[in-house]
C-alpha cells in the first residue's frame, strides 16, 4: 500500500519568536501534514536546519523588513523521501 503524503501552506507571521518552530512542527503533527509550506517567517538568509522530527528549509533575500520569507517544514519521513537539495529563487519563491 502506498503512503500519501499531505501537503499543507501556513502563514506563520513570523518565526522570530523562541519555540516558534517547535510550536509549527507540533501543530502539523497533530494535524497530519508531511509537508507545509511556510510564509513570512521573517528568517533573512537561507538555511536548512534538521532535527529528530523535522526538516526545515528556508530562504530569502537579504532585507531589512523580512515581509516575504518563505520556507517549508517536512516532517523526516518526507524529508528523507522526497529532498534532493534546495536553492530558493527569491524571497517569495
Amino acid at each position: 500500500m502506498k503512503s500519501v503524503l499531505q501537503l499543507g501552506t501556513w502563514n506563520v507571521q513570523t518565526m522570530l519568536l523562541a519555540g516558534k518552530m517547535q510550536e509549527i512542527a507540533n501543530k502539523l503533527k497533530i494535524y497530519n501534514i508531511h509537508i507545509a509550506a511556510l510564509q513570512e517567517t521573517k528568517w533573512p538568509n537561507e538555511g536548512w536546519i534538521d532535527n529528530k522530527d523535522n526538516t526545515l528549509i528556508y530562504g530569502a533575500e537579504t532585507n531589512i523588513t523580512g515581509r516575504n520569507d518563505t520556507g517549508l517544514m517536512l516532517d523526516k519521513d518526507a524529508g528523507e523521501k522526497s529532498l534532493k537539495d534546495f536553492e530558493p529563487v527569491n524571497s517569495r519563491i
